[in-house]
């Protein structure tokens, strides 16, 4: 009894004089915390870093920086003010401003921004109305203006690779570690997203001490604890912006999508996907009523089809078919079929337009892309195993070594992975042993179940150029003309050996 009441004193003072120590070093070592204490005489003037710039793989600037100002609020310091007077003055219809004004309501009532601390409610005002708005902004007590940027596009272009900023919502849920805060812009789409931490750069701080009107009287504490602003780091894209503009001409008044990969390097030349729109129209203090149209626009303009829609894959999947025949070992280079115009599977002919009337091997099956020649292969090479099922597995295995059927990770989205199906998929479908090539023949020429993104089929032109190997499609180049991450910069091997896609290539080769 008595050793444990000595256990409960000692427990009692060991605990006591750990919280002593502590109030101690925070009270005469750690003035940071009371400065953090302090909100109601001094303020933290945020110092925004300009974001870092991007450049295409030549070096031209294609996203710069413009001067641009917020309009802030500091809960604490507001009055009463003539609504419709300030909407004029802002040139905002007054419904804008009053869903501003209740983002900044809610934000203060769940305590996620300090009541002594200006808010932006309207971001980005150009420098044309900026000393319009300064100096008659002495009417509205709380009301204040703090410098920042806006993104300034060179050319109307790439706007599906270069994403864009948007607001930091009252209902983020951001960390107590977070180097955000409500109301901040950040990267939401693209390159801006993918590339936020590298090119926001570090905000800097100034704290300033202030008098109850909210006026500003001294630096705090000598700027003991001020910080400057790190600017972002500037990038650079593999992005040909030539190129990527030349393909945008190309597509005007067309849906769909061109991709162009430098095989060896993977850096993505051009993405583009149309219709596309100018992404000048998501920047500035027109953002938000732009974002509304372009996202309710029934032509999809904000849909990036390169990454994100899926297809039949059609005519550029029988290099896959192609590749799992010689694999396999079911056929060679020689392998010859005759051409009657179509392959028969019960009162089905699967009809041929290239190579009617003639006998090809690979190398013309591939030159006239002849549906014949090539459903012939898969059927092979599906009867080359013990059971359907072995081969149809051999085929889709074909197909995953060369990317399909999973995500291929760019560092512009995760993307869409496709699909492709295997044994299993038809043993569900029609029961196990009741299928064979025959049923699912219409996946010899991509047709089918077989589903791909435009990235996959640009990124299964790089493996037939390189024979046999790829590069994760990317569009960084450089960050500060540093290396960029080595998830980039490793080949991926597909373990098909390259004599096989020499046929390939030959037989695509005598298309032209």
């Amino acid at each position: 009894m008595v050793r444990n009441k000595y256990l409960l004193i000692s427990l009692v003072v060991v605990v006591a004089a750990v919280l002593l120590a502590r109030l101690f070093y925070l009270q005469v070592y750690q003035d940071k915390y009371k400065l953090l204490s302090d909100s109601n005489s001094r303020r933290d003037l945020v110092q925004y870093p300009p974001r870092g710039y991007i450049y295409d793989r030549n070096g031209r600037l294609l996203v710069s920086n413009q001067p641009a100002y917020n309009l802030c609020v500091t809960y604490n310091l507001l009055q009463p003010f003539d609504t419709l007077e300030l909407c004029t003055l802002l040139r905002i219809d007054p419904e804008s401003l009053r869903v501003q004004l209740d983002k900044f309501n809610q934000v203060i009532r769940l305590r996620r921004h300090s009541r002594y601390q200006p808010y932006a409610i309207v971001s980005q005002i150009s420098p044309q109305d900026y000393p319009r708005i300064q100096e008659r902004l002495y009417k509205y007590p709380g009301f204040s203006i703090e410098k920042t940027t806006m993104r300034h596009y060179e050319y109307p272009s790439a706007a599906n690779v270069f994403g864009f900023l948007s607001e930091i919502g009252p209902d983020a849920d951001l960390g107590q570690d977070s180097p955000y805060k409500i109301g901040d812009i950040i990267g939401a789409t693209g390159v801006e997203r993918m590339y936020e931490k590298q090119l926001r750069g570090i905000p800097g701080h100034r704290y300033v001490q202030v008098d109850v009107t909210g006026k500003v009287t001294d630096r705090y504490m000598d700027g003991k604890f001020d910080s400057p602003a790190v600017a972002g780091k500037d990038i650079t894209l593999g992005l040909d912006i030539d190129l990527q503009r030349y393909g945008e001409a190309l597509m005007q008044g067309k849906r769909g999508c061109i991709i162009a990969i430098e095989p060896s390097t993977g850096q993505i030349l051009a993405m583009v996907t149309a219709p596309s729109y100018d992404p000048a129209l998501l920047s500035g203090r027109g953002r938000s009523r732009n974002y509304a149209e372009l996202s309710s626009d029934p032509s999809q303009p904000m849909f990036d089809r390169g990454l994100i829609a899926e297809y039949a894959p059609g005519s550029p999947w029988k290099i896959v078919t192609g590749l799992a025949g010689l694999s396999s070992g079911a056929v060679d280079p020689s392998f010859s079929v005759y051409c009657g115009g179509g392959y028969r599977v019960g009162n089905h002919v699967m009809r041929c337009v290239g190579g009617v009337g003639q006998t090809l091997d690979m190398y013309h099956g591939y030159q006239y892309s002849c549906n014949t020649y090539f459903a012939t292969v898969y059927a092979r090479t599906l009867e080359h195993f013990p059971t359907p099922a072995q081969g149809l597995d051999f085929w889709h295995w074909t197909a995953t070594a060369l990317g399909f059927g999973k995500y291929l990770g760019t560092d512009l989205s995760t993307g869409r992975k496709g699909y492709v199906p295997d044994a299993q998929f038809y043993d569900r479908l029609y029961g196990r042993g009741r299928w064979k090539a025959s049923t699912t023949i219409s996946n010899a020429i991509g047709q089918g179940e077989i589903t791909v993104t435009p990235m996959h089929l640009a990124n299964l032109a790089a493996v037939v150029a390189n024979r046999g190997y790829y590069y994760r499609p990317h569009i960084i180049r450089s960050i500060d003309g540093q290396e960029i991450d080595t998830a980039y910069t490793q080949r991926i091997e597909t373990g098909i050996a390259r004599e096989h896609f020499d046929v390939v290539a030959r037989g695509m080769a005598n298309v032209f």
